[in-house]
């Protein structure tokens, strides 16, 4: 046990080998003793190793032998928490019927065993999905009740991340000042808890904002600050983003080298890792950059890559703003 709780600190500050390393002993023990509950443990936390790591199959394969432990044991709380981490590695990897089947489960699990903290990580998660799909004032409503629900637990991370999401909601409603509001709020709260990914998180969705109001300049330290992290952490995905942010950046300075070299490393690192929706988000800002140099078929070749992968994921807003960029160049 102590072992187990020695990697789970190492994993929530990012120290991902040593988490693993730590982990794979106390696993080591956990099975000569025939430990099969501290075997469930520590699978999970070794999956959530590999999913932070973007390795995606040694990451399911360690939660699902952790998932099939807790239905053996038929303990609902921990099958509901493993059906959850379960979720967010589907999340990653885009298979978004797949997240939401596993996030649905695990919420009826957790409501009917008590397990509060899952409920609400749950309904986080949902809440995601539902801003992907572009119902931005439900995710909304649900971002909230999450708000309510953590500050119950005093769990200051869990509140930091659902006001981070509820940022990017309204950010996608194009409602800038809430969403800069609330990122400044996560941002207070995550730096209290130290957790560096949801510090970095934030910074990029600051960014983002930043470059959509045309501010170029300040933008440009809060991604690299990100990617700093991100590198330091090992996030693949967090690093494809960073590029992506970057590669805005350089477009707006019309250093248009820096800038497509900046967008081609954002989508071999998505397509690598299998993020899709990552993916079409860098063929977005790419076509943009390729519009703005006077190249619009160029630009036109990315839209259209980008809203097929927009559609495929049920992504309803992101598609409708690449079909209006489409129309924009008839």
């Amino acid at each position: 046990d102590i072992l187990m709780s020695v990697g789970q600190t190492y994993l929530k500050f990012s120290h991902l080998g040593r988490a693993l390393e730590t982990l794979e002993s106390a696993m080591q023990i956990a099975e000569s003793l025939g430990e099969t509950s501290v075997r469930a443990k520590i699978l999970r936390s070794i999956g959530r190793v590999y999913r932070s790591s973007g390795r995606w199959e040694e990451a399911l394969d360690h939660l699902r032998q952790s998932e099939t432990a807790y239905r053996d044991m038929d303990d609902a709380s921990g099958l509901a928490g493993v059906l959850l981490n379960i979720g967010s590695v589907e999340a990653e990897r885009s298979r978004h019927a797949e997240s939401e089947a596993a996030y649905t489960e695990a919420l009826e699990l957790a409501r009917s065993s008590g397990n509060d903290r899952t409920v609400v990580a749950a309904l986080n998660n949902l809440a995601i999905l539902q801003t992907i799909q572009g119902n931005q004032d439900e995710a909304i409503d649900r971002y909230r009740e999450c708000v309510r629900l953590y500050e119950a637990l005093e769990d200051t991370a869990g509140v930091a991340r659902s006001v981070l999401n509820m940022g990017m909601a309204f950010a996608d409603k194009r409602e800038w000042s809430s969403a800069m509001s609330c990122y400044e709020k996560a941002y207070h709260l995550a730096e209290k808890d130290g957790e560096l990914t949801l510090i970095a998180n934030i910074h990029l969705n600051r960014a983002e904002l930043l470059l959509e109001l045309g501010d170029s300049a300040i933008a440009a330290p809060a991604c690299a600050k990100a990617l700093d992290i991100y590198k330091k952490t090992d996030d693949r995905l967090g690093e494809a983003d960073a590029y992506r942010l970057l590669g805005m950046v350089f477009t707006r300075r019309e250093q248009w080298t820096t800038a497509e070299k900046l967008f081609e490393q954002s989508i071999d690192l998505n397509r690598r890792f299998e993020h899709r929706l990552g993916e079409a988000e860098a063929y977005r800002d790419r076509g943009r950059m390729f519009v703005a140099l006077q190249t619009p078929d160029q630009g036109r070749s990315d839209f259209e890559q980008a809203l097929e992968i927009f559609g495929d994921l049920g992504a309803a807003s992101d598609a409708a703003r690449v079909t209006s960029l489409i129309e924009s160049l008839a």
